[in-house]
């Protein structure tokens, strides 16, 4: 049988380790939450990346049909 201050000792640990891995937790919520905005801002750029690429092709096509073939983004 463990005496009262070993036991008061383990039960302090496992508090600090149980608040360390909830911070921990609470730390990787937080990155996942960034990652997943700067994943979605990306993607709205992508959109009006496209917007504008469709946007000049569109021109391009009704102003001379041909010149199509020589253009490079």
């Amino acid at each position: 049988m463990s005496d009262p201050i070993t036991q008061n000792s383990h039960q302090q640990h496992d508090e600090r380790s149980a608040e360390e891995r909830e911070a921990r937790r609470q730390e990787q919520i937080r990155r996942n939450h960034a990652l997943l905005k700067l994943l979605d801002q990306w993607d709205q750029e992508d959109e009006q990346q496209q917007r504008e690429t469709w946007e000049i092709i569109e021109r391009m096509l009704k102003e001379d049909p041909f010149r199509l073939r020589e253009w490079k983004p």
